[in-house]
Order: C-alpha cells, then structure tokens, then sequence
C-alpha cells in the first residue's frame, strides 16, 4: 500500500532545494511558516537598513498560504504593497511505493 509524503521546498528566483519531508501536511505547513517567520524577521533588519524604518513593526509583512489541488504555496508579502522577495515555499505530496 502506498504512503503519501509531503516535501518541503524552499525556492527562489535562482536557486531551490529541499528542506524536508514530511509524513504529514500540517507539520510541512507549520515547518513553511517557521521558516517564513525567520524571512520576515530579516526582512524587518534590511528595511532598518536600507530606509530606516522601525523593526518594532510586526504588521509590515504578511504570510500568504496558497492551497492548489496538492500543492501548497507560502510566501510573504509586503504590506500594504503586495510585494514579495521572491521566495518561497511549496509542498507537494508524493506517494511512497515499496518494491
């Protein structure tokens, strides 16, 4: 009987490679957003940089979770321009056959 697995990747305008696999979907979410949080956080330092904006904010950057058949799409988006930094993260299931 085959056993589904879920693989985490993450993914830029250049490079990609996987994180993890997952037995189940939730901890593959959960494992995307972690990792989407860390991003924001930097996010939040190079904008401190570069223009001088508070890093005290926590609303300047938002998670969108986009679920297409059995693939699930996390970026981050910057508010209140609905840009992002060209990562991301997708899980997609596979099913595991035994020989």
């Amino acid at each position: 009987m085959p056993a589904t697995v879920f693989t985490l990747a993450e993914s830029s305008d250049r490079t990609g490679y996987v994180l993890g696999v997952f037995a189940n979907r939730d901890r593959a979410i959960a494992a995307a957003r972690a990792n989407v949080i860390v991003r924001a956080a930097r996010c939040r330092i190079q904008d401190v940089k570069t223009f001088g904006v508070g890093a005290d904010r926590q609303d300047d950057y938002e998670i969108i979770l986009r679920v297409v058949g059995e693939t699930t799409d996390v970026v981050i988006a910057h508010v209140p321009s609905g840009e992002n930094d060209g990562m991301r993260w997708q899980i997609r299931a596979f099913e595991v056959i035994e020989p």
